[in-house]
């Protein structure tokens, strides 16, 4: 197997599992786990002003703790500020970035992490006090109104809560992250972190990367590190660099730099930061892989990538993304919670809600992970060896996809969400719901161990990696087509920049059976209106893939009865024995994985005229929330009418037909009427749409229809040489 020339691959005797994936810990209960950290969230939006505002209340906030704190005396230096009370929370979260420990005083854990979480605040007054981010603690004994409110299950519990422009309450953005440790040290790099990520003062953050020394970067090279390390490498020399004046190898490095003080404070308690400036360093640039970047006679920008411990099996993973802090700080945190191959059990992706058994409708959450399953006992270190790809296509996923390891055995979790999936789907009185069909489901979801589990969030519906023999394991190209395939949310998000995960041109040959996606238009200004919509999404998406499995099911088992027919008929005739074991031989594929729905929203308030340059909207419909167009996934064709030919709307009961249509015309008793592909991108009105046909194959459906046009005119044309003035044809 290979990777691609941006991983350097490292499997050796080091792949001793208790390390690479260590066993289920003890104290990791249910009632504390995180699965997986949030990924980076857009700042709040608000009005220079406004945050200029909020900026100088944070400041004058932190320095009145300060001053608070020196005024008690010595003895009273290390009191922890007043905790927070249904009375005061929605007050001062409204005003201030703000990290926040609920707790109970009878709880163990909140105990043990008492003394750490005091050490903290003293170490942040006396060391940044005038970070703008506030510690404080809510007691849920005393306040248990407040805690029921904000929905607090279990203790402690770690959250961030940032000022929210209009609101009178903080908003909630973010759990501790499982992945870092609970120390003060640790507290303290998640604090700045945060306020890189949430307060518009970041910017006068120092930055928290240093510059590389070669011996470092000979031990990263080779994965002789403890931690992950997130690097950039200039082409500059370590002179320009201090002065921030660099020459015309790197004219956009000024640029890059400031971008990259933002990230490394965003990345803190994720990765460690390091930048290396390749011309004062060629010898190290060279080492690490970037020998183009140490040329001062050409152009380069930046270049940027994840060093991983040895463990990881992958040594380099290079950043290929946009150069903006949230993408970047994004990837380093993927790579860097992936990389540890955490183990997590049934009831970790219950409490997260990945592996539950019913909806919560409250909740749009556009988490994925991707389980690796093994057998304790049996697992190989060929069958571990296949950990270092998973992790390269979970890292290129776009989406917010963690990577984790488990143990145990999901068989009994995965039938119960499938039984959870049926009461489900019952709510919608259109829908015949179909009995629970053991067979189908061992069909579906059965899997030798080692295998892969993708698990969303808030999402009934999960993707099982189906191996059966040896080698599907070790086909590195299918298992990324997998998560490429799967990795996408129940219902996220289709923004410019995820046009290329959700729409591809590589589609079958006859795009017309391709594999589709389902856009909703919603209104992000209407929370109410948007969250109902996403509901109904979501109802669809479970109905649909109801609907699929059963159909291909079906298919299966009609293909299976017609080859017993046909050996059976051999064996009558008393055909050639090899014959009759070829036709026996013959294998009737499984094609659960043909016609394929991603369900995704455009949120109009952000992008109005997303429809109008995706090419959906040739007809100039001009679609509002609760509009539904349903696209192949070559982008090539799109379906905006229901089957009796009026607008689709975001209703189940009038998108589903469509798709069991587009599956098989025979799923649905009624006759289309007026229902028919449309073309993206068409230049033609609708009395026009038949041109499509001719527009659809380019430069040769045109070069076709002309020359079919001029030999009819000259075959016309002829016939009128050759007739007389009655029409009679002339004689020589």
């Amino acid at each position: 197997m290979k990777l691609s020339l941006a991983a350097t691959v490292l499997i050796s005797a080091v792949w001793a599992f208790p390390a690479a994936i260590p066993p289920p810990v003890a104290s990791l209960t249910v009632s504390r786990v995180e699965i997986a950290p949030s990924s980076a969230l857009p700042e709040p939006k608000a009005d220079t002003d406004a945050k200029s505002d909020q900026n100088n209340e944070n400041t004058k906030a932190a320095a009145e703790e300060t001053a608070q704190a020196q005024a008690s005396g010595p003895g009273n230096s290390k009191k922890l500020p007043e905790e927070l009370t249904l009375a005061t929370f929605d007050e001062f979260t409204a005003s201030h970035v703000t990290f926040l420990e609920f707790y109970s005083p009878y709880c163990s854990h909140c105990k043990q992490l008492a003394p750490k979480w005091k050490k903290t605040f003293e170490t942040l007054q006396k060391e940044q006090p005038d970070l703008p981010i506030h510690m404080r603690q809510v007691n849920c004994v005393e306040s248990g109104d407040l805690c029921e409110r904000e929905g607090i299950s279990y203790y402690p519990n770690l959250r961030l809560y940032v000022p929210s422009k209009d609101a009178a309450k903080g908003k909630f953005v973010e759990s501790y992250p499982r992945a870092m440790d609970r120390t003060p040290e640790s507290f303290l790099r998640y604090m700045v972190r945060s306020v890189a990520e949430y307060n518009s003062g970041a910017i006068d953050l120092p930055s928290a990367s240093v510059e590389g020394t070669a011996a470092l970067g000979l031990n990263m090279s080779a994965g002789e590190i403890d931690e992950p390390y997130f690097v950039a490498l200039f082409a500059a020399s370590s002179a320009e660099w201090a002065k921030d004046s660099f020459s015309d190898s790197c004219i956009d490095c000024l640029e890059h730099k400031q971008t990259w003080s933002k990230v490394s404070n965003l990345v803190l308690g994720d990765a460690r930061t390091v930048h290396f400036n390749c011309f004062s360093q060629a010898g190290i640039c060279t080492k690490l892989g970037y020998p183009e970047l140490t040329r001062p006679d050409a152009t380069h920008s930046p270049r940027y990538a994840m060093f991983l411990p040895r463990a990881a099996g992958l040594v380099r993973l290079d950043y290929r993304g946009e150069p903006t802090s949230a993408e970047m700080s994004r990837f380093a945190t993927k790579v860097s919670t992936s990389g540890r191959f955490e183990h997590v059990s049934r009831s970790d992706l219950a409490s997260a809600g990945f592996l539950s058994k019913s909806i919560d409708n409250s909740k749009n959450g556009d988490r994925v992970v991707v389980v690796f399953a093994y057998e304790a006992e049996a697992v190989s270190t060929e069958d571990k060896a296949v950990l270092p790809y998973i992790l390269e296509s979970v890292a290129r996923s776009p989406f917010d996809v963690t990577l984790y390891v488990s143990s145990e055995d999901f068989s009994e979790a995965l039938k119960a969400q499938a039984k959870g999936l049926l009461e489900y789907v019952a709510q919608d009185e259109s829908f015949k719901v179909p009995e629970f069909d053991a067979k189908l489901h061992y069909a579906t979801m059965s899997s030798a161990l080692p295998s892969l589990y993708i698990f969303k969030e808030n999402s009934l519906v999960p993707a099982v990696y189906q191996n059966y023999a040896l080698e599907d394991m070790r086909d590195e190209k299918k298992i990324a087509k997998f998560i490429e395939k799967y990795s996408h949310p129940l219902c996220g998000p289709l923004t410019p920049e995820l046009v290329r995960a959700y729409f591809n041109h590589k589609g079958r040959k006859n795009a017309l059976r391709d594999d589709r996606v389902v856009v909703t238009f919603v209104n992000s200004a209407d929370q109410k209106e948007m969250s109902a919509l996403l509901q109904k999404v979501s109802l669809l998406a479970h109905e649909y893939s109801l609907l699929r499995k059963q159909y291909y099911y079906s298919q299966i088992l009609t293909r299976r009865s017609e080859k017993k027919v046909h050996v059976d008929k051999m064996k009558q005739e008393k055909a050639k024995t090899a014959d009759i074991v070829g036709a026996m031989r013959e294998r009737v594929p499984h094609l659960f994985e043909d016609d394929d729905v991603v369900f995704a929203y455009v949120d109009l308030a952000e992008y109005p005229q997303f429809a109008m340059e995706a090419g959906w909207d040739v007809d100039g419909r001009n679609y509002v929330p609760g509009d539904a167009v349903v696209v192949s996934k070559t982008n090539k064709y799109y379906w905006d009418q229901n089957l009796q030919g009026a607008p689709l709307k975001m209703v189940p009961s009038s998108v589903r037909p469509v798709l069991e249509y587009l599956i098989d015309p025979k799923l649905v008793s009624e006759k289309p009427t007026g229902f028919s592909a449309k073309l993206s991108n068409s230049p033609y009105p609708s009395f026009l749409r038949y041109f499509d046909f001719v527009h659809q194959h380019g430069f040769f459906g045109y070069l076709i229809f002309f020359s079919v046009v001029f030999a009819v005119y000259k075959v016309v044309t002829r016939r009128r040489l050759h007739r007389g003035i009655i029409s009679m044809v002339k004689s020589d």
